[in-house]
């Protein structure tokens, strides 16, 4: 009976592990107290990103970003957002968020606000293209009860690795302006 209970329990935690283990870092602090880093000009406006999915369909991606005030982003997810888990999603088809720009190092971080928790991802511009790559759930081994703690794992984390760990699915690579 208990090589039973045992086998089941592991049957049923494996997918849930793994579904918890893909997702994207998500808290209730943010890298920096307040926003500090003034509105990017280059930052605003509308953004296209073509993503293939597990069986290599096309999937668009958009995101409007507008200025919220001088400190701060409106951000607008739209577009194929079926991969999006269903406790993210919102009745409508547009997900609403805030940002804010951070710099740890010499990287950027968005600190993208849905729903009362914060996402965090690093932020490219070149080439006149924008990248949003989020950190995984796992990036850490500590655990954030502060916005310093999370700094300092964030810093720890770029300081330590090749590459960060950035959750690949939820990623938005090279997106394009939209005129």
């Amino acid at each position: 009976m208990n090589r039973y209970l045992t086998t089941a329990s592991c049957t049923l935690a494996l997918p849930l592990l793994l579904a918890l283990y893909g997702c994207p870092y998500s808290s209730s602090y943010h890298i920096d107290d307040a926003p500090q880093i003034p509105v990017e000009k280059t930052l605003i406006g509308k953004w296209t990103a073509d993503k293939k999915n597990d069986v290599h369909l096309d999937k668009h991606v958009h995101l409007i970003i507008s200025p919220k005030n001088k400190l701060e982003y409106n951000m607008d997810f739209t577009g194929d957002l079926s991969g999006v888990p269903p406790y993210y999603r919102l009745s409508q088809d547009t997900i609403h968020a805030t940002g804010f720009l951070s710099k740890v190092g010499p990287r950027l971080f968005m600190n993208i606000t849905v729903r009362g928790e914060t996402f965090l991802a690093e932020l490219l511009y070149s080439d006149k293209k924008l990248s949003l790559l989020p950190l995984c759930d796992h990036f850490t081994p500590r655990l954030v009860r502060s916005n310093v703690a999370l700094r300092k794992s964030v810093e720890a984390h770029i300081k330590n690795r090749l590459t960060p760990s950035y959750d690949m699915d939820f990623c938005l690579v090279e997106m394009s302006r939209i005129p």
